[in-house]
């Protein structure tokens, strides 16, 4: 079930049922992508990305992708990139003009985050420190050689990417041996490691950004201050 809640009261407005256990939300236009995996149904996952439409908050299609998806991100012109649980060496294409899956990329993906048409993107070797790290040209979808990380820093197993939209740093959760602490590594965007935040808690995965001069209430950006 996907929530509409009004941040002035913290109050439901409205509610619409998905596929089970959604994961992952996008809005496009006047519609929300939401990536469902089922994945607390192993032998039964779901494969399809739900279309709400935004005006009457009521699911409009499903799209057919790949089975117990996880993430889903827009690039500027509308494109949807999906990926599910578990290694895998698709991430699939999704066109919000037509509704349809539309392409794939072939990348070893289990995470992924989107810059300036660039998607940064990590696969995962589970029982092994053999991850990549690889970018994605999503104008031309063609793989960037070399890895996004330049100096060499291993990473024990990497659980969550962001990159920082206002200065292109780049984010990688490690979740360690998921028992203790995980760390937060940032890097910049030559690759190289610029600090590490450690022990930031059990199986770290999402990361957000906040803005004190844009996101505190009743503040306005001053380009001056």
């Amino acid at each position: 079930m996907v929530l509409e809640i009004d941040t002035a009261t913290l109050s439901i407005k409205r509610a619409v049922e998905v596929g089970r256990q959604p994961e992952e939300l996008e809005v496009v236009g006047n519609k929300l992508y939401v990536a469902n995996s089922g994945g607390y149904s192993q032998s039964n996952p779901e494969n399809y990305v739900s279309v709400v439409g935004l005006n009457s908050f009521t699911v409009v299609k499903a799209i057919a992708v790949t089975p117990n998806l996880r993430r889903l991100k827009k690039d500027s012109r509308g494109y949807l990139y999906i990926c599910p649980w578990g290694t895998t060496n698709k991430l699939y294409v999704v066109d919000t003009k037509t509704d349809k899956l539309s392409d794939s990329i072939t990348v070893k993906v289990e995470d992924f985050a989107i810059k300036n048409d660039t998607a940064y993107v990590y696969g995962t070797d589970y029982g092994s420190k053999n991850h990549s790290y690889t970018r994605i040209d999503l104008k031309t979808r063609t793989i960037i050689p070399g890895s996004f990380i330049t100096d060499g820093t291993q990473i024990e197993m990497p659980y969550g990417i962001a990159v920082d939209p206002n200065n292109g740093n780049i984010y990688i959760a490690d979740a360690r041996d998921y028992v203790e602490a995980g760390d937060l590594f940032c890097f910049d965007t030559q690759g190289r490691l610029k600090n590490t935040i450690k022990k930031t808690g059990i199986i770290p995965g999402h990361i957000g950004f906040f803005n004190r001069k844009t996101d505190l209430p009743g503040k306005q950006h001053n380009p001056k201050s």
